[in-house]
């Protein structure tokens, strides 16, 4: 039977080693997601219909998303919240401007 002799230095670093593993497997666990449901509205999707060209797509967008806040700043309490009617005048608004909302 053979006995192999380490440093203390050795037996330290592999130690150091094994304990730096065990932390960041602990704090890559902590990283792991687990779906508690949605987080927020779905995103809103809208299809030009009249073969609107990208930049009339990006300014129809900018235009309805200020209209929309205008909009929902001046709702009533009886409406939803003022996420919901921020979507509900985007919505609105791109498909009076020729868009279909998905």
């Amino acid at each position: 039977m053979s006995v192999t002799y380490r440093s203390p230095g050795a037996i330290l670093t592999r130690a150091g080693a094994l304990a730096c593993a065990a932390c960041a497997a602990w704090l890559l666990a902590g990283c792991a997601s687990v779906d508690e449901g949605p987080q927020g509205p779905a995103p809103m999707f809208f299809y030009p219909e009249r073969a609107q060209t990208p930049a009339q797509q990006d300014r129809d967008r900018y235009e309805c998303y200020r209209w929309s806040l205008r909009q929902a700043a001046q709702g009533s309490a009886s409406r939803p919240l003022p996420a919901q009617r921020v979507r509900d005048a985007m919505g609105a608004c791109m498909a009076a401007r020729g868009y279909r909302v998905g």
